[in-house]
């Protein structure tokens, strides 16, 4: 197969610069959107995130935290986003932690990464408190919403406003090195006990530019975020990528949430894992079976597929009521984390839905090939990006390296 162009990218030195950009470019569009208990829509622009970031990013510094460690656990939500971010524009490198671990395996990826401070959301302060005291870490604990701490996110945006007000303007002054650690990721720990990655500001720009050179998002686009931000393939897929093409995300905290934020935000875009795709194929075709119309559903997914071939989609008018069941606006599905049946990417196109299937791994941050938006083969896994080499060794084993490893290492 001919290898399309690729889109135009820009060389991003650093995570600040990364952000900068999309602030510079997209100041007014919707950054950041989620649900408020009463069921309202939050949305914040892009200025507004980055004056949150910027204020609290103040704070860390006038607290000797600009060069540390950090910690950061909580679900999918703005204050996980804006405390990510104010970490590593600082110049402090980030720990995102699994909120599913025990408060023993949180305990010991804090000793070991040797944090100086934790960042947690309310719903996990509790785990997060446990396991600082189980660990021998002297951690600030910094509350991202209204449990207790040393200090409260926002005491620390207050201050750092104020600072910042007084011309004290300490973020605006530091200078980051694109090879300093930005952050350390653990693994799943899937063959023994989990490890530490430490990415550089360089490895995971060069990622997003390579990533952006393979798929190409719009202002407009919708991405709903479902997967945990503390895996890198969420985080660049599914939070990256948005800002760098200026589209809104629309956090969603967990599973059970996942219905109504689907219906309310009617996402154009997200990042699953196969998993996922499965669950949401059998769900469609059980409740075809169920109201007897499974035949029809079926013949219509190939009469679908047959008129895509001939340039003409009318997936949203035959097959109305079963995109519905997604939000009846998406369009693009990035698959990654596990094998995927082709089948799977034929029936969601026929619903007028592209599954870009690829494949990365975390030391590679993350992603190492991708199918695209304008050339997608089934079965396979895509183009190889431009940041990354491959081969395989005399055993066949597959060897990967990013753009700033000195080593080639085997692939999952």
């Amino acid at each position: 197969m001919k290898r399309p162009p690729l889109y135009p990218s820009v060389d991003l030195p650093s995570m600040r610069a990364f952000l900068e950009r999309s602030i510079e470019l997209f100041p007014d569009n919707t950054a950041l959107m989620g649900l408020e208990r009463n069921g309202e829509v939050s949305r914040t622009s892009s200025v507004e995130l980055y004056q949150d970031i910027r204020s609290m990013g103040t704070s860390l510094i006038a607290r000797r935290l600009g060069s540390s460690r950090i910690a950061l656990i909580g679900e999918n939500s703005y204050s996980w986003v804006m405390a990510y971010f104010s970490i590593v524009c600082t110049g402090a490198t980030v720990v995102p932690l699994d909120k599913e671990l025990t408060v023993e395996e949180l305990a010991d990826q804090i000793q070991r990464a040797r944090v100086a401070a934790i960042c947690y959301t309310d719903q996990y302060a509790e785990e997060a408190q446990s396991a600082v005291d189980m660990s021998d870490c002297d951690c600030l604990r910094i509350a991202l919403g209204k449990a207790a701490g040393d200090v409260s996110a926002k005491d620390l945006i207050d201050s750092g406003r104020k600072e910042i007000e007084a011309g004290n303007d300490l973020f605006s002054d530091v200078e980051i090195d694109g090879q300093q650690t930005c952050s350390i990721l653990f693994t799943s720990g899937t063959t023994g006990t989990s490890k530490g990655v430490m990415l550089s500001h360089e490895n995971i720009t060069s990622n997003i530019n390579a990533a952006g050179e393979l798929v190409l998002f719009h202002q407009e686009d919708v991405m709903l975020s479902i997967l945990p931000l503390h895996h890198c393939f969420e985080d660049l897929c599914g939070l990256f990528g948005a800002f760098y093409y200026g589209a809104s995300v629309a956090l969603c905290p967990g599973v059970k949430y996942l219905p109504k934020y689907l219906e309310t935000f009617s996402p154009t875009v997200m990042v699953l894992v196969p998993l996922y795709i499965e669950t949401f194929h059998s769900k469609i075709f059980h409740a075809a079976e169920e109201a007897g119309s499974l035949n029809q559903l079926k013949a219509a997914l190939k009469i679908s597929c047959f008129l895509q071939r001939l340039g003409v989609n009318v997936s949203s008018k035959l097959l109305k009521r079963p995109r519905a069941a997604l939000g009846g606006s998406l369009r693009i599905i990035i698959s990654g984390g596990a094998p995927l049946d082709p089948r799977y990417v034929r029936d969601y196109r026929g619903l007028g839905i592209n599954i870009l299937h690829g494949y990365g791994t975390t030391e590679c941050s993350p992603i190492v090939s991708a199918n695209r938006d304008i050339s997608n083969k089934d079965g396979s896994s895509g183009w190889i990006c431009s940041c990354c080499e491959v081969k395989t060794d005399a055993a066949g084993q597959l060897m990967i390296r990013g753009k700033y490893s000195s080593i080639m290492m085997p692939g999952g």
